[in-house]
């Protein structure tokens, strides 16, 4: 856990998230429920009042805004979902409980610092993929729910369009 954030730090967080930002908080305590995710939602309900984590579900865009991605894993599975604080039309807090970025960790030598498990080197590469697709959903948001522009994409590859 950690301790509470001064109210200049919490007010310039909430700013940010009002202004469009998107937090990503990624635990690597390999736990539900730990003192390090409860840090994190006291800080959240000082942050955005009267909002809170809920479960992203599977059809949501950030699992297919570039790679499709069945499930959120890093370098642990705690949970087989990931969360996210929503405001308007999107997400603007999400939160990993698989250690994504020790999935990435690398040491001075370029050799990972942690084993991936239980899924191995494609758990990894899965994690690098998730990776991705947050960074094409803080800078994209939806786009690639919005369908409107297939027909004139097929259209220009002259596939039939119906």
């Amino acid at each position: 856990g950690f301790g509470p954030l001064t109210s200049a730090e919490r007010e310039n967080l909430a700013t940010f998230c009002r202004a469009g930002g998107l937090i990503l908080v990624d635990s690597a305590q390999a736990e539900r429920d730990g003192a390090f995710e409860q840090s994190v939602k006291r800080e959240l309900r000082a942050i955005l009042p009267g909002q809170s984590l809920r479960a992203i579900p599977a059809s949501h865009v950030l699992y297919k805004s570039f790679y499709l991605i069945p499930e959120p894993v890093g370098r642990v599975v705690v949970s087989k979902q990931m969360e996210a604080i929503f405001g308007e039309d999107r997400a603007q807090v999400l939160f990993s409980h698989n250690d994504l970025l020790g999935a990435w960790s690398r040491d001075n030598f370029g050799q990972y610092e942690f084993d991936v498990f239980p899924g191995g080197e494609q758990q990894r590469e899965m994690s690098y993929r998730l990776g991705i697709n947050i960074v094409m959903y803080a800078t994209c948001l939806n786009y690639k729910e919005d369908q409107v522009h297939v027909p004139f994409i097929l259209k220009r590859r002259k596939w039939k369009v119906d």
